[in-house]
């Protein structure tokens, strides 16, 4: 009776193994530690979405403990990818695109996002890697600004239709996480550094 029970856990053994993996994969840290969480819902309760937010961090931080650096990094890093990825879908609709109206607001949307990769990609990851989070903070504000001039290029007359409207929209989250968290460490260093 045990040898039939072992031989039947031994068959189970690769399927066990499959739903560990993928369930790690999907669940890459299963829980954070309490200062962790803390963090994470400090800056995930100021966006718009609490719930991109929260799942961003949780699908890119691989370990229970995180500071304010590695949640300003994962900011960082999804911004920038989601601003490239961004930018090549905007070029690959432009090269399709025939109405004037639509090309006229992809061609804003273009440069918006070529703002917003330079500010990210070329300076504000940069200072970051230096550790000089003021100025991290000062070239990561002027995304905003280039995120809004993209709002108004889709409903100024003749408005098309926003075909990449909840791309933006998690776009805005990403940069605002990204200006959150960079608050935050910035504040914490300058916090330590006078005690």
């Amino acid at each position: 009776m045990a040898s039939a029970n072992a031989h039947c856990c031994i068959h189970l053994l690769p399927l066990a193994l499959v739903i560990f993996i993928l369930f790690n994969a999907v669940h890459p840290c299963l829980s954070f530690n309490q200062p962790t969480r803390q963090r994470i819902d400090k800056v995930c309760h100021q966006m718009e979405e609490y719930g991109f937010c929260d799942q961003t961090f949780t699908q890119n931080i691989k370990t229970p403990s995180a500071d304010f650096a590695r949640l300003t990094q994962v900011a960082l890093d999804q911004t920038t990818q989601n601003a490239a990825s961004t930018h090549a879908f905007i070029l690959q609709l432009l090269s399709k695109v025939t109405d004037k109206p639509t090309k006229n607001a992809l061609t804003a949307c273009e440069s918006a996002y070529c703002v917003v990769m330079q500010a990210f990609l070329q300076e504000a990851v940069g200072d970051f890697n230096r550790k000089d989070y003021d100025s991290m903070l000062e070239d990561e504000g002027v995304a905003p600004r280039a995120q809004a001039s993209y709002e108004i290029t889709f409903i100024t007359p003749p408005s098309p239709v926003d075909p990449l409207k909840e791309i933006h929209r998690q776009m805005g989250i990403l940069i605002a996480m990204a200006v959150v968290t960079g608050h935050e460490l910035l504040g914490h260093r300058m916090m330590k550094s006078t005690t």
